[in-house]
């Protein structure tokens, strides 16, 4: 007798399954000997001394099938009545469909899923979309922000420019008095201006102001 289970974790808890496998794999429990058939997603398994390296498959690509041709629907099985078994019982949805719509699924993507396979093993690795998805998302709120405070802060450049065009020589405690503002804010505004060449100041420090290069080129 036999039971079959496709993803056996899927819905329970790991430590609810380990007491399940162990009962299951005691004979005074399961007096019957019922043979387990099982897939899951979770390694585990294999580092609880619950089975026998001959009792698991990690999957692979038999008989020289390559990713090419099993996504293109070739087939290749280490036990092909085991899997017609399966597939009469209603256990296989479609023979050699699984990684063709996984692919399916990613063709719009920028990221794509990767598979490594061997005789004995087979790993295949999904990028998540979700958080891709999210990601983009958070970039584009980022740059919202972003632009919205660039765009204040070049409003405030051009008030400031402004009033340096207006009152050639002014000092920045004054600009900061016109623009209630602070004046290590209007600091950090000139110094901007100053580097990108638009402003430069005249004088000492204690009695120099600032005037526009191009209204000090024209004099």
């Amino acid at each position: 007798m036999f039971l079959f289970v496709d993803e056996l974790n899927s819905k329970l808890h790991l430590s609810l399954v380990r007491n399940f496998l162990i009962n299951f794999l005691d004979f005074s429990v399961n007096k019957n000997y019922v043979q387990i058939i099982f897939t899951t997603h979770h390694s585990w398994t294999l580092s609880n001394n619950l089975l026998r390296r001959d009792e698991v498959s990690l999957g692979g690509f038999y008989d020289g099938l390559t990713l090419e041709d099993a996504l293109s629907g070739m087939q290749s099985f280490r036990n092909e009545n085991l899997v017609k078994l399966l597939f009469k019982l209603g256990y296989i949805e479609n023979y050699a469909s699984g990684l063709s719509r996984i692919y399916s699924e990613y063709s719009n993507e920028e990221l794509k899923p990767s598979i490594e396979s061997s005789m004995v093993m087979l790993k295949l690795t999904l990028p998540n979309i979700n958080y891709l998805a999210f990601k983009k998302s958070d970039d584009t709120i980022n740059d919202t922000i972003n632009d919205t405070i660039n765009d204040t802060i070049n409003e405030q450049l051009k008030l400031v420019i402004d009033i340096i065009a207006t009152h050639p020589g002014i000092k920045r405690k004054d600009i900061a008095i016109i623009l209630d503002k602070s004046v290590a804010t209007i600091s950090r505004y000139v110094k901007e201006l100053v580097n990108q060449g638009l402003v430069i100041k005249e004088g000492s420090n204690k009695t120099g102001g600032y005037v526009i290069i191009s209204q000090k080129s024209q004099e």
